[in-house]
């Protein structure tokens, strides 16, 4: 109880420094009813902190509920080489995401998953030719999530929706069987963080790496799993091979 008591005592903490800061540097912008933080709009005049400070504390407190449990694993941690190129997605928030499996091996670790990601961060930038490793993110058996590209740039994973949709890939072939229920867990969880961060749309449809494109990822049987989720909406209009 005590931690749990401090834990919100120093996040709370934290914001009001921000919005005292924000007062001071934002406060004009405020007035001429630009959007505060980087958040929705909530100007409601010259009242100053009083009227968004309940607002920012609640959507920090959303996005820290809805991304706690997530253990990211950044690039530096897993050794990435840079990026050739770096593109800004053209939508955000994203209005569809695309699951994937890399129809290699799985890993349950983080220094196992660690090596994969360089060995499919060689094959894509160096075989392949492309500017980076291709996918968004990829999930472990462990439930780590590896940051690929990340939530802001345009990837390599699904032909036609690049530059407009995330990928969310499971190290591993799943056409006989799921990923751990850990990854899977996580694989929910990373999509409702992505909606909390305002990285994905509230109304997004969620898809098979195949309903764009003619492929076997993400696999039978982790298919037919996702295709019960309430999101999902199967074969895209722009199917194509």
């Amino acid at each position: 109880m005590a931690h749990g008591f401090v834990t919100t005592f120093v996040f709370v903490v934290a914001v009001l420094k921000e919005a005292s800061s924000g007062d001071r540097k934002q406060k004009s912008s405020l007035e001429a009813g630009a959007t505060s933080h980087g958040y929705p709009d909530w100007n409601r005049g010259n009242e100053g902190t009083a009227w968004w400070l309940p607002q920012l504390l609640r959507h920090k407190y959303l996005v820290m509920l809805a991304c706690s449990g997530i253990e990211f694993v950044p690039r530096q941690a897993w050794g990435a080489r840079p990026p050739k190129e770096w593109e800004r997605l053209k939508v955000q928030p994203v209005p569809r995401v695309f699951v994937h499996h890399t129809a290699g091996g799985e890993c349950f670790d983080t220094w196992t998953c660690s090596e994969k990601m360089r060995y499919i961060q060689h094959y894509h930038q160096v075989t392949k030719g492309w500017e980076d490793i291709a996918y968004s993110f990829l999930i472990g058996g462990d439930g780590r999530v590896y940051v690929a590209r990340g939530w802001d740039a345009v990837g390599a994973h699904t032909k036609g929706h690049n530059k407009d949709a995330l990928s969310m890939a499971f190290f591993g072939d799943f056409s006989r069987h799921l990923p751990t229920p850990w990854a899977m867990k996580t694989l929910d969880r990373l999509l409702q963080c992505g909606v909390a961060l305002g990285k994905i749309s509230t109304d997004y449809t969620l898809h098979g790496h195949r309903d764009a494109t003619c492929t076997l990822s993400p696999g039978d049987t982790l298919y037919a799993f996702i295709s019960r989720w309430g999101r999902f909406r199967g074969r895209l209009q722009t199917y194509t091979c």
